[in-house]
Order: structure tokens, then C-alpha cells, then sequence
């Protein structure tokens, strides 16, 4: 569970659902009776907690709200039940209308805007034709069927005329569950966020209009980055779900693809994913059309500072009835040196103390991935980051991290341990508290051998850009400014497809060195500003062919390192450095005067693991890797 601070405010709720015009023989709206219930409503508790449901015209006011499902105001009302306003107790809190007379209707159909966002809780629709039924024996219908910390759709629209239809005194619930046993840690039950309730409406035809088909809940492939530097472009393709919300079947479906330079307008690239040319001939009402990958390879970007607009449009062989959910957009650009995963910070994201075991210190770490197809010659130079509560943890400090992904191993979903990355840059930051929320901060980005600016990057090289939080105790941890605005889902499930690894955040919580990065983070429209810049630096020393002049033996080594040196011709002076694979120096020694000779590094007091041996001259410097058994 993760809070989200909005530095600018601006929620709306998009409905993918348009009902056609159609006869409403029953509405509540919870405005002509605020702030008490409508005559005839009840809210009770069906548990050992004592929380219930209320008319506002605020919102949530518990320790993790959501944003209000309305703009508050003095005369728009809605229902809430505000689980974090009961933490820590079984939660079973019902809402239910007054008797509704449906008896002359052969159809009926609900109609309810809604925001919820889960945390191990459940949501039902109840409803039966007799008020003295048991709450147990209530016809069920779960709602929000969502993965923890994700938000439900923002409009229920459902045919339930096998409840409703002909019966005289309907009834009809919202129930809110989080009881003991639901959350994966103790004292969590009941600690959820909320459900918001508004405009209720009762239809006695099908509302939905013949023909509609529509995005899928925005799962649309995007590029893999917001921001890529020229360099580094490379070729990246298209997935679009679709949904059938209308009531006849389509055909002659397909979704167009088109990529516009910002600048001229010009379409530089178009793409038609046609269903009946993949094998899908008609889409059913109700149907869904999903994890298609277009076939064609994508779009590859001039090599030019450019910004680009992406645009998905679908259609079929009859016209759509509502249009406005026919349409997804997403931006990005071509930069001279800079990888982004964002083009603005939007919110602040503050881990909630669950995230971590009883008296753990809030430790953590958030990071994206970023992939170079072109990495030789470049070098990583400098981040740039964003913080959420900068005035609330002055004197704090953070840790910079670049982390080369050597063995990668996709999964479901993919973790990255620690034996699976190596560090190869750093740098920290002590927070002032006079920084301004979401504005950038640059350091330099320090190579973890030579402490000297800029790491070496490497062609089809996977790095880990990672920002971390090392506490001491469970004192208010720094929030990491970044946004929410770009869903990485459908472009990374596309490159899984692939078997490529295109990520966007990364998450971590504990000791860096030692626990697993997440590429799941806080759901994949989640990402950190973390930027990181890259240069080509003549200044730097240039990498020598360390393995045509120098031999490690034993390796694996026990007690004693031995090296062989052969320079090409006479050498002022030859600096040999050890390092652990944290980057601590363990050993040092130097020859000069040489051109062939011979030394050896005593190992006992060393632990057992990971190291590398750095070969310096005036020529250059390189690095080889041994282990310690």
C-alpha cells in the first residue's frame, strides 16, 4: 500500500460506458435528503467493527484517502464508507435502499458511478425481494474484481433483471468486506482505503447503444520510454485491447495505429491491426479482444530531437454509437542525451508503514529500468530526481544506484536478485528541506571503481537506475516525486511476449544488497522521476584490453591472488585495485617501472564472494571479475 499525493489536483472520472437513452423508472442521487440518508435507507455494521456508511460532500477523510469522488461542494452529495477511519477492526459494513417497485418491469438494469481503489477488501451488490431475509442468503454479485492498490472501473452499469425484474419491494445493498484473515499482515483488517457511491440509476430497457466498441480498459502499448535520448532509439510495436460494450455483434473490427510528428502534423508511421485478417471475424456483446500483438515490427524514430504523438482509433464495419471511447493518445520524444520514464512529476509516493515488518526501518528504494541498444562509447554521467516531502526530511540522505542487469530471467512477474545485477555507479544526496516538491535535483553519477565521474555503458546493456532510502528507524521515510499519467502495462507485456526486457519502475523494501527489485513496483502506471543522462566523454580513460596483459590465478581464489603482467612496452607506473562487489576497495598495490613482472594479493582475511581486480595506467584502465570460494 502506497499514498499518493497530487501536487496539482485533476481527477476525472472518464466512463467507459455511454448508455444510450433509455427509459430510468428509479434514480438517487443522496442530494434532497443530505447530510442524513434518503427516507427509507439504512447502514449498519455486520461485524465487530462499528464502521458504516455516510452522505458526504468532502470525501475521504482517513489516514490514506483517495481523491473525493466529486468535486466537493456545498449542495452535490454522494455515499462513502471510509474503511481507514475503522482500522483495525473486522469490517462488514452494508448500506441498503428503501423497498423499489420493479414490479411492471420485464428488464432492469443498474447504473452507478463509483471510485474504489483495493487493499484486500471486497465489494458486493446485494439485493432480495424480501426484507426479512437473512443477510447471509441476499443475492451476491462481487464487484471490483482488481489487484491490491488498483482502482475499479469508475462506472457499473450491469443487466440485473434475474433479481429484479417483476418483483414488487426490491431492495437493493452495497456491502464493504475486509474481515479478519483478508490481509497478508496482522493488524491490517479494516485498514483499507474506501468506496465512493454516486448517481444510482434503475433502467427498464438495456441502456447499452447497438454498436460500441471500445478501448479496453486503456490497455494500449505505448513507447518504452517518455523521454529516449537520439542515440538510443530503437524499434518498439503496438497492442490495443478492445471491448464490445454494445448489444450487437461487430464485424469488419480493426484498430488503426498512427504515429504524428508533434511539430508538422506529418503521420511518419501508420499500422491497421484487421480482425478478420488475425483470425477474429466478429466480436461478441460483451467480449473482450485482448493481448493481440500487431504484427508488424513498429516504429523506429529518426535519430533526431523530436517529439512524436501516438494515436490508436478503432473501428468496425458499422458506425459507432459512441464514439468517445474510440480514441487513445499517448506522447513521447527523441532527446539529445536524457532517458525519462516521465516528462513531468504529478505525485508523490510515500510507502505505508505495511510495507515493512514489525520495527524494520523504513528502508527502500524505487528505480527504473532503462535499456541501451547502443550503449558502447556512451557514458552514464548524471541523474536527475524528484522528491515528494522534501520539507519533512531534511537531513536525510539518499543513495544513488546504477545497477548493470546481467542475467536476466523473465517471470510472472519478474523479480531482479541480487546475484542478477551488479552495481557499477553511484552517488549520494543529503536533502536540504528547501527543496521545492517534483523539482528536478541532478548529482553526478560516479563510477564505482574510480569514484571518477561517468560509468562505461555497453551495447544491448539493461541498467538499473535506482534511488534508495537507507533508515535507521521507522521515522517518516522520503517520498520520491513521479507520475501516473503513462500505463507501462501493454507495452511490457508485448516485449515479454517477445522475450525482451522493457520495464518501467522498479520497487524494492529492505537492504538493497540484498533484496529482490520488483518490475511490478506499485502497479505499472506508477513511475518514479529518476532520470539519467548520458554523454560520450573523450576526458575519461579509455578502457584497455585488461585480458591481453594481465593473468589472475587460482580463480576461484582461496588464500592468495596471483597476477601476471606482460605490457605491451614500458610502463611508468601499473595501480592494481580489489574490490568487493559493493564497491569497497579491500586491496591496492602498484608497479613501476615495468613492462613484464609479477604480484600477489594475500586473500585470507577476505570473505567469500564477488570481486574485481582494476588494472590503471596512463594508457587507460580496465576491470576483470574473480570470486573468492
Amino acid at each position: 500500500m502506497f499514498s499518493v499525493l497530487r501536487f496539482v489536483l485533476l481527477l476525472l472520472l472518464c466512463s467507459p460506458f455511454f448508455p444510450a437513452r433509455a427509459q430510468v423508472f428509479w434514480s438517487e442521487t443522496f442530494d434532497n435528503n443530505a447530510p442524513e440518508l434518503p427516507p427509507g435507507w439504512v447502514t449498519f455494521s455486520n461485524s465487530s467493527g462499528d464502521g458504516v456508511w455516510q452522505v458526504t460532500n468532502i470525501g475521504p477523510d482517513g489516514n490514506y484517502p483517495t481523491a473525493p469522488l466529486n468535486e466537493p461542494s456545498t449542495d452535490n452529495y454522494w455515499i462513502i464508507f471510509d474503511s481507514d477511519l475503522d482500522c483495525s477492526h473486522d469490517q462488514d459494513a452494508w448500506i441498503r435502499s428503501d423497498a423499489i417497485d420493479c414490479s411492471d418491469k420485464e428488464i432492469v438494469w443498474i447504473h452507478f458511478q463509483q471510485l474504489y481503489r483495493n487493499f484486500y477488501c471486497e465489494t458486493y451488490l446485494r439485493m432480495t425481494d424480501n426484507i426479512n431475509t437473512p443477510l447471509d442468503e441476499w443475492e451476491e454479485i462481487p464487484l471490483n474484481i482488481v489487484e491490491v492498490n488498483e482502482y475499479g472501473e469508475p462506472e457499473i452499469l450491469m443487466d440485473i433483471s434475474d433479481y429484479a425484474a417483476g418483483v414488487e419491494n426490491f431492495y437493493l445493498a452495497f456491502e464493504f468486506r475486509n474481515v479478519a484473515g483478508q490481509s497478508p499482515e496482522p493488524g491490517l483488517d479494516g485498514c483499507a482505503y474506501n468506496w465512493q457511491i454516486d448517481s444510482i440509476l434503475l433502467y427498464g430497457q438495456n441502456p447499452l447503444p447497438y454498436h460500441d466498441l471500445a478501448l479496453s480498459n486503456n490497455f494500449f502499448a505505448i513507447a518504452p520510454n517518455a523521454l529516449t535520448p537520439q542515440s538510443q532509439v530503437e524499434t518498439f510495436g503496438f497492442l490495443c485491447d478492445v471491448i464490445n460494450l454494445g448489444q450487437s455483434v461487430q464485424t469488419g473490427g480493426f484498430v488503426n495505429l498512427d504515429i504524428v510528428d508533434a511539430a508538422t502534423e506529418e503521420v511518419v508511421h501508420n499500422e491497421v491491426f484487421d480482425f478478420a485478417d488475425n483470425g477474429i471475424l466478429s466480436i461478441a456483446p460483451g467480449e473482450i479482444v485482448e493481448n493481440q500483438l500487431f504484427p508488424a515490427a513498429g516504429f523506429l524514430a529518426s535519430p533526431e530531437i523530436k517529439t512524436y504523438l501516438g494515436r490508436y482509433i478503432i473501428g468496425a464495419d458499422s458506425t459507432d454509437q459512441s464514439p468517445q471511447d474510440n480514441e487513445a493518445v499517448f506522447t513521447f520524444e527523441t532527446t539529445s542525451n536524457t532517458f525519462a520514464k516521465e516528462d513531468t512529476s504529478n505525485i508523490s509516493i510515500l510507502p505505508t508503514p505495511d510495507n515493512w515488518e514489525d520495527g524494520e526501518p523504513y528502508s527502500w528504494a524505487f528505480g527504473n529500468h532503462y535499456y541501451l541498444p547502443n550503449g558502447d562509447t556512451w557514458f552514464a554521467t548524471e541523474v536527475s530526481f524528484a522528491l515528494g516531502n522534501p520539507n519533512m526530511v531534511a537531513g536525510k540522505k539518499l543513495k544513488v544506484h546504477l545497477f548493470e542487469w546481467t542475467d536476466i530471467v523473465l517471470g510472472s512477474p519478474t523479480a531482479i536478485a541480487p546475484n542478477q545485477r551488479t552495481e557499477v555507479g553511484f552517488n549520494e544526496y543529503t536533502i536540504t528541506g528547501n527543496e521545492m516538491p517534483g523539482a528536478l535535483i541532478t548529482v553526478d553519477l560516479l563510477d564505482i571503481f574510480s569514484g571518477e565521474k561517468g560509468v562505461a555503458l555497453h551495447n544491448a546493456g539493461h541498467y538499473l537506475l535506482m534511488l534508495s532510502y537507507e533508515a535507521i528507524d521507522q521515522s517518516i521515510p522520503v517520498a520520491i516525486a513521479g507520475s501516473d499519467l503513462r500505463d507501462y502495462g501493454a507495452q511490457i507485456y508485448r516485449a515479454e511476449q517477445l522475450g525482451q526486457a522493457r520495464y518501467a519502475g522498479l520497487l524494492m523494501f529492505g537492504d538493497i544488497s540484498s533484496e529482490p527489485f520488483s518490475t511490478v513496483g506499485f502497479g505499472r502506471y506508477i513511475v518514479p522521476t529518476i532520470r539519467m543522462k548520458i554523454e560520450k566523454i573523450d576526458a575519461l580513460k579509455p578502457t584497455i584490453p585488461i585480458e591481453q596483459i594481465v593473468q589472475i590465478s587460482p580463480n576461484p581464489a582461496h588464500d592468495f591472488l596471483h597476477i601476471a603482467l606482460e605490457m605491451p612496452k614500458p610502463t611508468p607506473e601499473v595501480r592494481f585495485s580489489i574490490f568487493h562487489e559493493s564497491g569497497n576497495l579491500v586491496r591496492y598495490n602498484m608497479l613501476q617501472d615495468v613492462k613484464k613482472g609479477r604480484l600477489s594479493f594475500d586473500l585470507k582475511d577476505l570473505p567469500k564472494g564477488n570481486y574485481f581486480l582494476q588494472v590503471e595506467t596512463e594508457a587507460g584502465r580496465g576491470t576483470m571479475s574473480f570470486v573468492i570460494q
